[in-house]
């Protein structure tokens, strides 16, 4: 403590005794001499030479108390360090090890990225060796922080219209890449798709100190996806040679949760016939709720009797003649009979689809159900 120390001995008695050396200041050992005064004296062991003590002054501390902690943060953009709190001895100074290893830092490190970073330190009094150098470590601890994402998918029919998965951060600034494969990264632009079917996207959300998050969702467009080349579909009719409900359904390719089919007549009546006539709706319910409604055009069945017969071949006959002559009381066709009608696919009725008919009734031997 830097003031003249004193060894006391006990026991001692200046009346016969004298004590040398016995009086230090600085840290270290001497040899203390106690001596008789003279020959008159013995000690107790009936011996008269001189005794020797040693008297050591140790180094005193250079802290009363070291109340620094550890520190454990979530990451936020900000520096960080160790809670420090040492009560030293005046005069001592606190010096921080650098990347040298060496205590050459008068201020505490401070640090930003996630990681854990031990910070040494030590206490000590410069110019002076009578105090104790103190060492010491903490360390300061900064976790990732997480990145607050909602997502959801997309599902909806099909509106010609491009679509795609809802994505959003809470998390300010961060970097989205997408894929359409699990585990490449490549795309900046979110996908869209269009058509029906069900696609995923999957997504890696990165940014610094953040843990990355990624996942996946679906884009599911809903709808009827394809009609087999069997088929022909011009505004919503279904143009057919001979084809039966039951190979409509088999044929028709739907993208759904459910697809449940029904088979009506031109008067919105079920039909439990596997037959389809010309006018008959296809009604097909997607997932319950979304309808689609196809009118069936048999080519050639031009009453609706499902039937190619000679009342077929005479309705065009009548239409192409009333069609010269106004005048004449022959009908004329009309709706889905008129499509019907157009066997040659040419957008007109004309003698070509009365020769067809004709041959085709001719080939049935009389008409076909």
């Amino acid at each position: 403590n830097t003031e003249e120390q004193i060894l006391e001995l006990n026991n001692f008695n200046s009346n016969y005794m004298e004590v040398s050396n016995n009086v230090r200041t600085d840290v270290g050992s001497q040899q203390v001499i106690v001596s008789l005064i003279n020959d008159n004296y013995v000690w107790s062991d009936n011996t008269t030479g001189d005794l020797t003590f040693t008297f050591t002054i140790n180094k005193a501390s250079s802290i009363y108390a070291d109340n620094s902690t550890n520190n454990e943060v979530i990451y936020d953009g900000g520096t960080h360090t160790i809670n420090i709190s040492i009560n030293k001895v005046y005069g001592a100074v606190t010096r921080f090890m650098d990347s040298n290893n060496e205590y050459s830092l008068v201020n505490v490190p401070q640090y930003k990225n996630p990681g854990t970073y031990v910070i040494k330190y030590k206490v000590y009094m410069p110019d002076n060796d009578n105090y104790m150098v103190y060492t010491n470590s903490k360390t300061v601890t900064i976790t990732q922080n997480t990145i607050n994402v909602t997502t959801k998918d997309y599902e909806g029919y099909y509106d010609g219209s491009e679509h795609t998965i809802s994505i959003n951060s809470s998390t300010p600034n961060v970097t989205i890449k997408y894929s359409l494969s699990n585990g490449n990264y490549s795309l900046s632009t979110i996908p869209k798709f269009k058509d029906i079917g069900e696609y995923t996207i999957y997504y890696q959300i990165t940014k610094d100190g953040y843990t990355t998050k990624t996942g996946s969702n679906k884009v599911k467009i809903y709808g009827i996806k394809d009609f087999s080349n069997k088929l022909t579909l011009n505004n919503n009719n279904i143009y057919i040679n001979k084809e039966t409900f039951t190979n409509i359904k088999n044929t028709i390719q739907t993208y759904a949760q459910s697809t449940v089919y029904y088979h009506y007549d031109q008067y919105n009546k079920v039909v439990t016939s596997d037959i389809l006539r010309t006018s008959d709706i296809i009604h097909i319910v997607l997932n319950g709720t979304k309808t689609y409604d196809y009118h069936i055009i048999l080519l050639g069945d031009t009453s609706g009797d499902g039937k190619i017969n000679y009342l077929d071949y005479v309705n065009v006959y009548n239409h192409i003649q009333k069609s010269k002559h106004p005048e004449l009381s022959k009908k004329l066709l009309s709706g889905d009979f008129l499509l019907a009608a157009d066997v040659s696919k040419d957008n007109k009725i004309s003698y070509l689809d009365y020769v067809k008919i004709y041959n085709l009734i001719k080939s049935l031997k009389g008409g076909t159900n």
